[in-house]
């Protein structure tokens, strides 16, 4: 009986405040999870990953925690990138026309930008840069998970 009783009291006294404050931390992804979109399970990585990284950075206790640090944060920012899919509004730039209707407005490309908006290499280009963000994130994963709390 007083194992059931020690059991309760650390429930309270220690799962209950962690749970508590990992779901003040988890509010905003949480809030955006849908089960038909990408973007919350993205965004779930993305604040578990800041936190991680703020932990490892603060009070690491491997030898290599200023680069499990770093290592996090590339998790954390890659997540981001392809959370927010700008890769092709980065690119350019919107102008709308005042006063000639809804939505109306013409796109033009930022200076120095290659290849041109109007060209499907365009398109391919920021879909590849996609693309590649997505094989860097799950290369990290595979590699790193498992070290990043040993």
């Amino acid at each position: 009986m007083h194992w059931k009783v020690r059991q309760a009291y650390d429930t309270l006294r220690y799962d209950l405040p962690r749970f508590l404050g990992n779901l003040y931390k988890f509010r905003k992804a949480l809030w955006n999870h849908r089960s038909y979109d990408y973007t919350g399970l993205l965004m779930l990585i993305e604040t578990a990953t800041k936190d991680m990284h703020s932990c490892h950075k603060n009070h690491g206790h491997l030898m290599k925690a200023e680069e499990t640090a770093k290592e996090l944060l590339i998790v954390s920012e890659i997540c981001k990138r392809l959370r927010e899919d700008e890769y092709s509004l980065s690119r350019i730039d919107y102008h709308p026309h005042e006063g000639k209707g809804f939505g109306l407005g013409e796109f033009t490309q930022k200076e120095g930008v290659f290849p041109k908006y109007e060209a499907k290499s365009f398109h391919k280009l920021t879909e590849q840069m996609k693309k590649d963000d997505l094989k860097l994130l799950c290369k990290i994963i595979e590699r790193k998970l498992f070290s990043w709390w040993d």
